[in-house]
């Protein structure tokens, strides 16, 4: 059984993606994936959650290169305030 999704909390809770679910053959999803997984078989929810992860990691990089781009900005801006 393969866990696709897993997310621990500090206190201790668990919640997964698994076999439980990609080869589930009822309507009712109560895992981490929220549906996305759902009886999709192991192949099509691991393309599924590679994509989820792939959109994450550019969420994330994005919030980061605004970010710095923020932090630049101020940076330059605190040097043209000295040039006066």
């Amino acid at each position: 059984m393969a866990t696709l999704l897993k997310v621990e909390t500090t206190n201790g809770r668990r919640r997964l993606c698994s076999s439980r679910c990609y080869n589930a053959h009822g309507n009712k999803c109560t895992c981490i994936c929220n549906g996305m997984n759902h009886g999709a078989g192991a192949s099509l929810a691991a393309q599924n959650t590679q994509a989820l992860a792939q959109e994450w990691v550019d969420q994330i990089r994005n919030q980061v290169n605004r970010l710095e781009a923020l932090r630049l900005q101020a940076q330059a801006d605190q040097l043209s305030l000295q040039l006066y």
